[in-house]
């Protein structure tokens, strides 16, 4: 968390400083909501497991286990459309080609795809990346 910051910011600002676009303040406000989401997805985590660890005896753990998966579940289902949008910007593939290709990488795949977006990160970094994410329907 704060503590991270130094070496957060030392890796950023002077490690890939070539591949950084990067200012100051987009860290700090990035770095205060990433630890802001952090923190209220934690206390909600460690909450559930305190009930359950109140709640259910001897056999704790196994709710634990079980709370644990359905939580990361969860996680992996708002993140495409809450937590993502937060932090970066998206906007739809322009390029119709592309897109067919990758509609029809898919469908051989049988990996089923809602929409494509493509996420602006330019004005950010030089890196190239690219993924598909998605939990479910939601993909």
């Amino acid at each position: 968390m704060l503590i991270n910051i130094g070496p957060d910011y030392y890796k950023e600002f002077y490690i890939e400083k070539e591949l950084n676009k990067k200012t100051t303040s987009k860290f700090i406000c990035d770095y205060i909501k990433d630890n802001l989401l952090m923190i209220i997805l934690s206390m909600v985590y460690y909450s559930l497991l305190i009930v359950i660890l109140n709640n259910t005896g001897h056999f704790f753990y196994i709710y634990a286990m079980v709370t644990s998966m359905l939580f990361l579940l969860f996680a992996l289902t708002i993140f495409p459309t809450l937590i993502a949008p937060w932090f970066f910007t998206y906007i739809e593939l322009e390029d119709e080609k592309l897109e067919e290709e990758i509609k029809d990488v898919c469908e051989k795949l049988k990996f089923p795809l809602n929409k494509i977006r493509v996420q602006v990160e330019s004005t950010n970094s030089k890196k190239v990346n690219a993924y598909f994410f998605g939990f479910g329907n939601n993909k």
